[in-house]
C-alpha cells in the first residue's frame, strides 16, 4: 500500500472512530462546558454561554431543558439569548410554550422578534396556544401571536381591528404593519386603515399607507377605488415621510397596471402635483415615479425639464439622469443640460448631466472637458467617481482625458485609482503616457488596486486587436 493511500486510511479510521464515539454518548466537552456555565453563578460566563447557544443549533438542541431553565433567569441579557436560542429547538420548545407567547408582549422589541421566530419554528403545534393567547390582556401578545398565526385568519383580523384604535401609539403601528399582511384584505379592514391614515402619528399613517397599498396590489380588490382615493389624500399629508411612501406605492401600483387607464391618469396627476410639493424628499420621488411610470415621452421630458430648474440638487440630479436614460429622444433637452454640466453649483449633478448629454448626443469631445474638471476637485468624492466611470464607459474617445486621470493615479484614495485605472484600460493604447504611474502601484499594499492596475497596463501595452473577419 502507497503512502498515499495508508495516509488515507488513516484519515477514515479516525472519522469512523469519532463518529462512534459521537454515538456511544461520549461527552462533548465544550458543550458540557457551555451547559455548566449556563447554571454558573458568575453572570458574565452564564451571558457568554446563552450567546453562544443563540447562535449554535446543534449546542442548542442538545441542550434544550437547560435553555428552557435559562428563559427565566434574572437576567434580561440571558433570557433574551436564550430565546434566540429557541428558534433551534423546534418542538423540543413546546415545554416552554407559555414562558414563549408570554415573552410576545415584552417590552424589549428584540425579545418580541425572538419570541416570534421561535413560534414560527414550533409549528403546528403551537396553534391552540395561539389562538388562545388572542385573547390576552396584553395587545402585544395577541398582535405577536397574530403574527405568527398569519393575518389573513378572520380572529386575527379581529384583534387586528381593535388594536388599530388602541390608545398606545405602538400598539396601533403594529397593528397597521401587521394588517398588510392580511390576505384577502377584508371590507372593514380596509375601511379601518383609510380611517387610521387621519392617526395622530405618522409613523401609524405610513404604515397604513403601506397596507392600504398591499390592499390594492392583491389581484381582486373589489375596493380597489376607496384605497387609491386614500393614497391620494395621503400625498397632501402634514409629514413629508408619509407623503414619500404614498408616492412610492402609487409608482408600485401604476408599474404593476392593477388600475384602470382613468384611475392610472390620476395617480400620474397626482404625482405631478407632488413635484410642487414644499419638501424636496417628496418631488425627487415624485419625479423618479414619474421617470418609471410615464410612457409618453414628450410628457416625461417636460416633467424632467421642469426638474431641472428645482432648487434642490436631488430633485435636479433626478431629472438629469431621466433624460439621460431617454437617449435621443431628449435632444431638445440639450441647451438645458449643457448648462447643468458647466455651471450646476453641485458636481455631481454636473457629472450626471455630462453624462446625460454624451448619452444624448453621442459625442464625447465636448463632454470630456467638463468631466476632467470634476475629477479635478477632490473633495468632491461622488463626484469624481461618477465621472471616471463615465470616462470608462467612454473608451478610447476619452483618451483627452489621461493626463487628468495619471494625477488621480498619483494622488487619490484607493477605491478612485482603482476606477482610474479600470477608465485607463478602457481608453487602451492611447493611454500610454500612464504606464509609468500604473508600474508603481503594482507594488501598492492594495490588492484591488493592484489587480487594476495590472489590467490596465496589459490593456494598454497590449497590441490593438484586429477587427474581426465578417461572418456571413
Amino acid at each position: 500500500m502507497t503512502s498515499r493511500w495508508r495516509l488515507l486510511a488513516a484519515v477514515a479510521l479516525a472519522a469512523a472512530s469519532l463518529a462512534c464515539g459521537a454515538l456511544s454518548g461520549e461527552p462533548n466537552r465544550e458543550l458540557a462546558r457551555l451547559i455548566e456555565r449556563l447554571s454558573s453563578p458568575n453572570l458574565n460566563w452564564r451571558r457568554r454561554a446563552a450567546a453562544e447557544f443563540s447562535t449554535n443549533a446543534w449546542y442548542a438542541r442538545a441542550a434544550a431543558p437547560q435553555l428552557i431553565k435559562a428563559l427565566s433567569d434574572k437576567d434580561p441579557q440571558v433570557r433574551k439569548s436564550a430565546m434566540y436560542a429557541m428558534q433551534f429547538l423546534r418542538e423540543k420548545a413546546m415545554p416552554a410554550l407559555p414562558i414563549i407567547i408570554k415573552a410576545t408582549g415584552d417590552k424589549d422589541g428584540n425579545m418580541r422578534w425572538a419570541a416570534i421566530g421561535a413560534l414560527n419554528r414550533i409549528g403546528a403545534g403551537a396553534r391552540p396556544a395561539l389562538i388562545k393567547a388572542l385573547k390576552d390582556e396584553n395587545p402585544y401578545v395577541r398582535l405577536g401571536a397574530g403574527r405568527v398565526l398569519g393575518a389573513g385568519d378572520p380572529r386575527v383580523e379581529s384583534v387586528v381591528l381593535k388594536c388599530l384604535v388602541h390608545r398606545e401609539t405602538k400598539v396601533r403601528g403594529y397593528a397597521a404593519h401587521l394588517a398588510a399582511g392580511a390576505k384577502p384584505h377584508g371590507k372593514a379592514l380596509v375601511k379601518a386603515l383609510l380611517k387610521v391614515l387621519k392617526d395622530p402619528s405618522a409613523s401609524v399613517r405610513s404604515a397604513a399607507v403601506t397596507a392600504l397599498a398591499a390592499a390594492a396590489a392583491a389581484e381582486k380588490c373589489p375596493f380597489r377605488a376607496e384605497v387609491v382615493d386614500g393614497l391620494f389624500a395621503a400625498l397632501r399629508d402634514e409629514d413629508r415621510w408619509v407623503r414619500c411612501r404614498a408616492v412610492r406605492v402609487l409608482k408600485g401600483l401604476a408599474k404593476k397596471a392593477l388600475m384602470k387607464a382613468a384611475t392610472r391618469d390620476r395617480a400620474v396627476k397626482g404625482l405631478v402635483g407632488a413635484l410642487a410639493d414644499e419638501h424636496h424628499d417628496v418631488r425627487s420621488a415624485a419625479l423618479w415615479a414619474l421617470i418609471e411610470i410615464e410612457k409618453r415621452p414628450e410628457k416625461a421630458i417636460k416633467l424632467m425639464t421642469v426638474g431641472l430648474a428645482d432648487k434642490h440638487r436631488e430633485v435636479r440630479d433626478a431629472a438629469v439622469c431621466g433624460l439621460g436614460a431617454m437617449g435621443p429622444r431628449a435632444a431638445e433637452t440639450l441647451p438645458a443640460l449643457r448648462r447643468a454640466m458647466k455651471s450646476d453649483p453641485d458636481f455631481e449633478v454636473r457629472s450626471h448631466a455630462a453624462t446625460a448629454v454624451w448619452r444624448i448626443s453621442g459625442k464625447a469631445e465636448e463632454v470630456v472637458p467638463a468631466l476632467t474638471a470634476i475629477i479635478g476637485e477632490e473633495k468632491a468624492v461622488d463626484a469624481r467617481s461618477s465621472a471616471i466611470l463615465t470616462l470608462r464607459k467612454m473608451g478610447p474617445a476619452a483618451h483627452a482625458a489621461v493626463p487628468a486621470l495619471i494625477r488621480v493615479l498619483e494622488k487619490g484614495a484607493p477605491y478612485t485609482q482603482s476606477h482610474a485605472a479600470y477608465a485607463l484600460a478602457a481608453i487602451g493604447p492611447k493611454a500610454k503616457a500612464a504606464v509609468p504611474a500604473l508600474k508603481k502601484l503594482l507594488k501598492h499594499k492594495n490588492f484591488t488596486l493592484r489587480g487594476a492596475a495590472s489590467t490596465a497596463l496589459k490593456a494598454i501595452t497590449s497590441p490593438e486587436p484586429k477587427s474581426p473577419p465578417e461572418v456571413f
